[in-house]
């Protein structure tokens, strides 16, 4: 599948990375982590076996988790852009 995706994301006078990283079929999950500095500031593991058990081809699969981990990595974004999520 995907290795994994990073971002750069800027707010106030921060810069965060934010990742996500395939686990592989076996794991069918995708680690979401937000980074500063070098620094793990939060993580979420992401379940995938849906897109595994649908029937699609494994090129529609990855498709599929490329969109899903893009999906992920944007509504973190927008949460930090919010003040949503607590980082202090």
């Amino acid at each position: 599948m995907i290795a994994g995706i990073n971002r750069l994301v800027e707010h106030g006078e921060k810069t965060y990375t934010i990742q996500a990283e395939d686990l592989g079929r076996e794991a069918a999950a995708f680690d979401l982590r937000l980074y500063e500095a070098g620094a793990l500031l939060w993580s979420k593991r992401v379940d995938y076996r849906d897109l595994l058990a649908g029937g699609a081809s494994e090129e529609e699969q990855e498709a599929a988790l490329h969109r899903r981990m893009d999906q992920a990595i944007h509504t973190l974004a927008a949460a930090i852009s919010r003040d949503k999520l607590k980082l202090d």
